[in-house]
């Protein structure tokens, strides 16, 4: 009787199988997937790692009385994936970004971005937003809530209007959009992937801005106001004060 043996083909298949399942296993439990998707991604992501794993395990049982011609080339497609997820990958920069922001003052994409904002009956919890000071009308917009503070703002112009507001992020300019003296202290919003993120931030009006470094996090004060663009309110802070400010890591997911 002949020999069941090994296949070479099955054991690479196998091998690129399980070392994808590891990766994606990987990303998933560390939070790395972040970078690349949305936490909405994670049940699936853990769906591929068992499909994976069982085809792994399966190729590594598979035994075959025949010596096969080796082929190749089809592993390249779980090969590739894993050297791109392997390999470091620089921050993004304003600079890599599409023109405009969510909550941008301009027709277009981003205007349709801005929509997607929740409106106060999606968002119910406005009212628990940690860093307001009635008494005192002042904000402070905390790294957590800084999604939820933009829509708060869009969502009552009446009630915020006239306070003091404190928010950090990074120095976003788009020169065919903002005048010399603007600039938004935007966070990057991921809605599915990292090929769709958008700076989300309120739209500041500061003498001093060219003295500021693009993609540079500040931390910025000053007095909120509301403007009329195409027949709605849009919020604007009027700064006072910029101080350099730390690196906010990650990005924001809408609900």
């Amino acid at each position: 009787m002949e020999k069941r043996t090994h296949s070479p083909q099955a054991l690479l298949e196998a091998a690129c199988c399980l070392s994808f399942a590891a990766m994606i296993l990987y990303l998933a439990v560390t939070g790395g997937y972040l970078q690349y998707v949305t936490p909405k991604t994670l049940p699936y992501l853990y769906f591929t790692v068992g499909v994976m794993a069982i085809w792994g395990i399966f190729g590594l049982l598979r035994r075959t009385r025949s010596v096969q011609k080796m082929r190749a080339a089809h592993c390249l497609t779980l090969a590739i994936p894993i050297l791109l997820l392997l390999l470091p990958h620089s921050a993004v920069t304003s600079s890599s970004l599409p023109s405009g922001y969510v909550g941008a003052t301009n027709p277009g994409t981003t205007t349709q971005q801005a929509q997607q904002l929740p409106s106060q009956s999606e968002e119910p919890a406005y009212g628990a937003l940690t860093g307001l000071d009635e008494a005192n009308k002042t904000i402070t917009v905390s790294d957590s809530e800084f999604y939820l503070w933009i829509s708060a703002l869009y969502e009552n112009p009446d009630k915020y209007d006239g306070y003091h507001i404190r928010m950090t992020g990074f120095v976003f300019r788009d020169s065919t959009q903002m005048k010399d003296n603007e600039f938004v202290p935007a966070r990057l919003m991921m809605t599915c992937c990292v090929a769709d993120l958008t700076p989300v931030g309120l739209l500041c009006q500061y003498d001093q801005t060219g003295e500021l470094k693009a993609d540079s996090w500040v931390t910025a004060e000053g007095t909120l106001h509301y403007e009329d663009y195409q027949g709605s309110p849009e919020p604007q802070i009027t700064v006072t004060a910029i101080t350099p400010a730390k690196e906010v890591a990650g990005y924001l997911y809408p609900m």
